[in-house]
């Protein structure tokens, strides 16, 4: 804002030197009839926003001027960090919500949709500027209000342009917390889908490992019962020779008795 009063206090001094000049000359031709107009007195960056909107803007009467600020997404004023001494009123600093300067919604606003709505209402333009507020084109051509109107339809008039701000407003937030929601919700369907194929993937191995373990034990318990059939069928074996060696030496035993009795 302090670059767009810089930029606007030297086409403003201009334009009052212009007037003053057309003055003069105007005092000078019609002298004779008694008509007199005041003179302007220089204009500063302090006293530009109390000029009238024909000189911050001039707009040649029948023209279909567009004016706009920044892109749209951009925001329009960036903080200072000390006091403006230019505005001592705080008339700069503008409290009021301006959803189109919320780098927040400039993805939301992005949308094929949103754009064409946005070009086709007049808030944009065709390089997707941000149109100036519509109050400017309801602006009569001499750039001052008319004299008909009082202050109870001033009034009326600004509560009409606040309430349907307002409802605009309530609307993109209502449109920007609608898309919170269903990102979140999207996000949540995410993490539950990942939960469940976490959980599918670690029973998955918990089966296999227990498999693993039964095949294991299984494995151990028959290598065990193999180990033990040997040891049985050879303890068998010697017990049978031992039996057979008995034997032979009782039939021995019994032939050399035999033989010496006879």
């Amino acid at each position: 804002m302090e670059l767009y009063l810089g930029a606007c206090s030297k086409p403003a001094n201009v334009a009052v030197t212009k007037t003053v000049a057309s003055v003069l000359a105007a005092d000078t031709q019609q002298c004779r009839d008694g008509v007199h107009k005041t003179h302007f007195a220089g204009v500063g960056p302090a006293q530009l926003l109390d000029l009238p909107l024909g000189v911050k803007l001039p707009v040649i009467p029948g023209s279909n001027a567009v004016f706009y600020t920044t892109n749209f997404g951009e925001k329009l004023f960036r903080p200072s960090y000390g006091f403006n001494l230019t505005d001592p009123y705080c008339r700069l600093l503008e409290n009021q919500y301006k959803s189109l300067h919320d780098p927040h919604l400039k993805a939301y606003y992005k949308r094929k949709d949103i754009l064409k709505r946005l070009k086709k209402g007049g808030y944009i333009t065709s390089n997707n500027k941000r149109i100036l507020a519509k109050q400017l084109h309801n602006i009569p051509e001499n750039n001052q209000i008319p004299q008909h109107c009082d202050v109870a339809q001033v009034q009326n008039w600004l509560l009409k342009e606040g309430t349907e701000s307002i409802k605009d407003q309530e609307r993109l937030m209502r449109h920007r917390y609608l898309d919170m929601i269903s990102r979140k919700l999207e996000q949540l369907e995410r993490t539950a889908e990942e939960q469940r194929l976490f959980l599918m993937d670690r029973e998955e191995r918990r089966q296999r490992e227990h498999t693993r373990r039964k095949l294991t034990l299984r494995r151990k318990i028959e290598e065990e019962w193999k180990t033990k059939e040997m040891l049985l069928l050879t303890r068998m074996a010697e017990d049978v020779k031992r039996e057979e060696r008995i034997e032979e030496q009782r039939h021995r035993n019994r032939e050399e008795s035999d033989r010496k009795v006879g």
